[in-house]
């Protein structure tokens, strides 16, 4: 087990079943011409095996924020440009199934210790840092995610990553490394039971 999921299995940030209150998930697709496959994954299996959506051009997935437990990790990976299918990865060293499709990832969930909301946007970084092992500049790539919520109820809060245009690599704002790789680092949001939406949109990078 990574540290980042371990702490994120401290801090609540597992997502199993349906949550009571009426916090909502909202990925919104900006890319004007290409899909994004979300694959649902827990415990580091298959991705797809808690949840699919192929998310088109423009298009928006709504989704209850699910209630957490003590044992489970649960992450949602963003596929490569126009994939149609959550698969396991072959060919990954370490065999992490997600070394080749799979540029970004984030975790989230609602806390069973304080009701408050627990993630991170990452460059994925399964595999102790193996990661995403394609090109983030080349053109299956060149998009981003940012986050947005209000931290702890009280504040705006903002979390990007994307594709430096310079090097071609992955960034983060702000930036806690997991594994060397950009992090935007575990965030709470609230109020606690947040009756409101923590929005990710997937953007053009590069």
């Amino acid at each position: 087990m990574s540290p980042r999921v371990a702490l994120l299995l401290v801090a609540a940030v597992v997502v199993v079943g349906v949550c009571g209150a009426t916090c909502n998930m909202r990925v919104v697709n900006t890319l004007a011409h290409d899909s994004v496959l979300l694959c649902g994954r827990t415990n580091g299996g298959i991705p797809g095996a808690w949840y699919t959506h192929l998310l088109p051009p423009g298009g928006v997935y709504t989704y209850a924020c699910p209630q957490t437990t003590p044992n489970d990790s649960f992450e949602t990976y963003y596929s490569i440009r126009n994939d149609t299918s959550c698969t396991w990865d072959q060919g990954c060293n370490p065999s992490t199934g997600t070394c080749k499709s799979y540029p970004w990832v984030i975790g989230e969930g609602l806390s069973w210790q304080n009701g408050l909301w627990y993630g991170f946007a990452a460059a994925n970084f399964d595999g102790a840092g193996l990661g995403f092992q394609g090109n983030y500049g080349s053109k299956v790539v060149q998009y981003g995610i940012q986050m947005n919520c209000s931290s702890y109820g009280t504040s705006a809060w903002s979390g990007t990553c994307g594709v430096d245009s310079t090097t071609n690599e992955p960034y983060c704002n702000p930036n806690a490394p997991a594994f060397n790789k950009p992090d935007t680092g575990v965030v709470a949001c609230g109020p606690a039971n947040n009756e409101g939406t923590i929005e990710v949109q997937i953007f053009e990078s590069l």
